[in-house]
């Protein structure tokens, strides 16, 4: 079986939270988007890029009410998720 050291790929394994300061572009829609659809988004990091961006929570409710984005409890915590919908 081949492994990522065998074709001399630079991999990283991303396990624990990395914080609240995720980086943003200036577009809130799309910086939420974007993080939610590689991995779920934290309540407090969601307040912080919504902070960095001068937005409020109605962006957040937004994505929601579109379906766009979803929310779960882990853990006793928040998380935004991308929500993806099948078309079959």
């Amino acid at each position: 079986m081949a492994d990522f050291q065998q074709y001399e790929l630079n991999t990283e394994f991303l396990t624990g939270f990395e914080g609240t300061n995720t980086g943003f572009t200036g577009n809130i829609y799309e910086d939420i988007l974007n993080i939610t659809s590689v991995h779920p988004l934290r309540e407090d990091s969601m307040i912080k890029l919504l902070e960095n961006n001068n937005a409020g929570f109605e962006v957040v409710e937004s994505l929601i009410r579109q379906r766009l984005i979803k929310v779960s409890a882990y853990e006793g915590k928040k998380f935004y998720l991308r929500e993806y919908h099948l078309c079959i």
